[in-house]
């Protein structure tokens, strides 16, 4: 398996723990992504794992940290890998502001949570998916 698949894998193992409260296969999931990394460009990936990289990587393990109760590293994390997006990606940069503006509310922090719904909606992106995020922190 290569480096970019094993990552896809483990993300999504730590993403299904983390929905169910399982702190530790999370933490163990999200360490063997970042060993993974050291191993990217040893050997050509998949074509369907093209979109993956660092900052991708960094949104979902700040997704895991909220659900598993800790906002503020997943603040820390979204933040930069926010401000990296390309511009031109702006339903996934709402979608990544919308994980930002929850991990601030979970915080009690509701005008910077306020001030990232603003940044959301300057974006002006029609969403389903956002839509539905957007409602569920309301």
């Amino acid at each position: 398996m290569t480096p970019l698949v094993r990552i896809l894998f483990a993300e999504r193992i730590a993403w299904a723990a983390a929905q169910n409260g399982d702190a530790e296969t999370c933490t163990r999931s999200l360490a063997a992504v970042d060993d993974a990394y050291a191993d990217v460009g040893a050997e050509p990936e998949p074509h369907w794992v093209y979109w993956l990289n660092r900052d991708e990587s960094d949104v979902m393990a700040a997704r895991c940290h909220l659900r598993l109760g800790d906002p503020g590293r997943a603040t820390a994390l979204l933040r930069p890998a926010i401000d990296r997006y390309p511009a031109d990606h702006k339903r996934e940069k709402a979608l990544y502001l919308s994980w930002l503006a929850e991990a601030h509310t979970v915080r009690g922090e509701l005008d910077a949570a306020s001030t990232v719904v603003d940044e959301i909606e300057a974006l002006d992106v029609d969403s389903a998916r956002l839509r539905t995020r957007l409602k569920s922190l309301a």
